[in-house]
């Protein structure tokens, strides 16, 4: 009995361990169906835009007199995000593009003629170095983009003093320059580059500049606009979204547009939507300074093209 019992026992103890070898193989294919199901999916989804960048920045307050009767100063703030390397979607290398933008970025920041002489060296006499001048010493692991920044912001500040010493004899009082420049990728979206630059711009009060743009690039380096993004029809439905974020946006400071809200060319991409920026009196009173109304990607999407 107690043989038989334990054959039975066995038998049955053979049987459950049969099951549980049947129920972990169908398992273990489960599983690797499922991971080979995720990894089709991984490669068949696409990669987004990726952007590798690196930042320069630099501040100087420049005391442009000894006479200490007056406190005559220039101000000088530069901050640069600009690319190292750009890869889209389908995994190529887009070094062309990555060129193209720290260029175009120098040349809104400083100006194309200023640009093209620094960086072919015609003024490389300006390159400043010492311990009293760290920011505009220009050194050997400096790259191109920050050689040049070095370069022309010793320019800019010669000018202030030349500006300065012919309105010293004209003016009385302190007499300040304000200098603010700045420039940085916005963000991407389905393999477009968005870029954005300010600039602030004071010469002892008397003449006052104020701006910002964005740049928004294809692929091939070409600058992409409105028509490029969305589909026919586009600039009624924009004015139309536009003006009612206008509207619900800048309740709070009880400000009127002039009349509806158009898109106006000057707009940049960041993760929540686009962003139209309108200088000041474009749309409503200068007295209300730069504008900025923008619109939520799911607001935006039935619009554009595919």
């Amino acid at each position: 009995m107690r043989r038989w019992a334990g054959c039975d026992g066995w038998c049955a103890s053979a049987g459950r361990s049969a099951g549980s070898e049947a129920l972990v193989r169908r398992l273990a294919r489960t599983i690797l169906i499922g991971c080979a199901l995720l990894m089709l999916f991984a490669c068949s989804a696409p990669t987004p835009m990726c952007v590798r960048t690196s930042i320069y920045e630099y501040s100087e307050e420049v005391l442009l007199n000894e006479n200490p009767s007056f406190l005559d100063t220039y101000q000088y703030s530069l901050s640069l995000e600009y690319p190292d390397s750009i890869i889209t979607s389908d995994g190529v290398q887009r070094q062309a593009l990555c060129e193209t933008v720290r260029r175009e970025l120098l040349e809104a920041i400083f100006g194309t003629e200023d640009v093209h002489a620094a960086l072919s060296g015609e003024w490389n006499d300006l390159i400043r170095s010492g311990k009293n001048a760290p920011g505009a010493d220009v050194r050997s692991g400096d790259d191109d983009f920050v050689r040049c920044a070095k370069i022309l912001q010793e320019k800019r500040l010669r000018e202030a003093r030349s500006k300065w010493q012919q309105a010293r004899d004209t003016l009385t009082g302190d007499i300040r320059f304000l200098s603010v420049r700045v420039c940085y990728i916005s963000g991407t979206h389905n393999d477009i580059l968005s870029c954005h630059y300010y600039i602030k711009e004071d010469e002892f009060g008397s003449r006052q500049t104020c701006y910002e743009r964005g740049i928004n690039y294809a692929p091939d380096g070409r600058h992409l606009f409105e028509a490029d993004l969305f589909k026919e029809g586009w600039e009624e439905s924009l004015t139309e979204l536009l003006s009612e974020s206008f509207s619900s946006g800048f309740k709070t400071r009880d400000l009127t547009p002039f009349g509806p809200v158009r898109p106006n060319g000057n707009f940049k991409f960041n993760s929540g939507g686009i962003i139209w920026m309108y200088d000041a009196g474009e749309i409503a009173p200068a007295k209300d300074g730069i504008l900025r109304v923008s619109l939520p990607w799911s607001s935006l999407q039935p619009l554009m093209r595919e």
